[in-house]
């Protein structure tokens, strides 16, 4: 692993921590008040989940170690997880509308402090309004960010295992030219005398 290739690891990996990091923690604000009245929705649980996974996994693998880059199939399948959250919470909110009825009713409704307000209080959609649009708008860009974070790291791991691969093959050629081409030059034993024919002793030769 090069240090480019070193420096955009570890670039990537911080990507994925941060973003989950900050996904979490707006998360997590909603869920304390929302699980006290078991009001929290599955794909908020679901985002939650995926979050606590980037983040340990993202720390774990942010040292470059070579063998990281086989990890590859992981960073794929962490940004399919990532992609999968996002469109669902996408479609729960209503986007960058907030306007649905689960985000006024739940989201909106405790972001906006509205579970304190006594119970003879008709609290409508009207009333809530966009209250914690913004915090919602940022856990759907950082669960994209992040998920991209991830297919960035994956694409990069696919690009060292086949960089290392070819220069293997370029080695493993090299020397199989470079065996061939010795026993290229190996000098040619020549047959001066017949097969099978006797050697006569020189000292007998000269007294012939």
């Amino acid at each position: 692993m090069g240090h480019a290739s070193k420096i955009a690891s570890v670039a990537f990996r911080t990507l994925q921590l941060v973003s989950a990091a900050i996904v979490i923690g707006l998360i997590g604000d909603y869920l304390r008040y929302a699980s006290s009245v078991k009001m929290v929705n599955s794909n908020i649980v679901y985002t939650e989940a995926i979050a606590g996974l980037s983040i340990f996994f993202s720390i774990f693998m942010i040292i470059p170690w070579k063998y990281f880059s086989y990890a590859a199939p992981l960073d794929f399948i962490m940004f399919i997880m990532w992609m999968v959250s996002f469109g669902l919470l996408r479609n729960l909110s209503g986007g960058s509308s907030c306007k649905s009825s689960w985000y006024w009713q739940n989201w909106g409704y405790f972001y906006g402090g509205y579970q304190y307000y006594p119970t003879s209080y008709n609290v409508t959609q009207d009333t809530v309004g966009r209250a914690g649009c913004s915090k919602m708008q940022s856990v759907l860009a950082f669960a994209f960010i992040g998920g991209w974070g991830w297919l960035l790291s994956g694409a990069l791991g696919v690009y060292i295992i086949s960089k290392g691969f070819n220069s293997r093959k370029l080695t493993t050629d090299a020397e199989h030219g470079d065996h061939h081409k010795s026993h290229a030059h190996e000098p040619k034993m020549e047959v001066t005398e017949a097969a099978g024919a006797p050697r006569v002793h020189p000292h007998l030769q000269t007294g012939l």
